[in-house]
């Protein structure tokens, strides 16, 4: 008997501590959109959704479109991705790991010689940053890193990969 009420127990506080949430990064879905400056002169706005599988990871799926502000005749960018996300701490502010691979595309290449094609290809988005949850389920984070694109098709550049800076401002929900 007193076997069975000890393993009772174990087991009770086993489960409560790996059911340990973070108020905003509860399991199920988490929405985001971002404000992103890529290369220091490209702006963009992207949107990720999916799930969180635990208050320390994310999985899901978005896209994105930049442009250049500064005029016109420039490229439009647009891409597809999968989002990761690791938290560190089970704390509601916290440092992340992301990680968004998917396609980029160059939507209007026709000037500068379709010089902008090399921007079409698989694209690696490596970033760290730091989250802030608010208890409405709601969170703000900023990270830095770099877009890595792979050229697929025409790549009249020559450059085998194109690395450009990249900071995010996000909004998620």
């Amino acid at each position: 008997m007193k076997r069975t009420f000890i393993l009772i127990v174990l087991t009770l506080l086993c489960t409560s501590t790996f059911a340990q949430t973070v108020k905003g990064r509860e399991t199920g879905y988490r929405g985001s959109v971002s404000v992103i400056n890529q290369a220091l002169v490209c702006v963009g706005l992207e949107t990720s959704h999916g799930v969180m599988i635990n208050p320390n990871h994310y999985i899901g799926a978005g896209a994105g479109a930049y442009v250049f502000p500064n005029g016109t005749g420039y490229p439009t960018f647009a891409e597809v991705f999968i989002d990761y996300q690791a938290y560190f701490l089970k704390k509601s502010s916290t440092p992340f790991a992301e990680l968004q691979t998917g396609y980029s595309k160059a939507l209007r290449v026709e000037g500068y010689g379709n010089s902008y094609n090399y921007w079409q290809g698989a694209s690696f988005q490596p970033s760290i940053g730091w989250s802030w949850s608010i208890n409405s389920g709601c969170g703000l984070s900023a990270s830095a890193g770099a877009n890595i694109i792979v050229p697929i098709g025409e790549n009249p550049a020559g450059k085998p990969v194109y690395i450009a800076p990249r900071v995010a401002l996000t909004f998620a929900f």
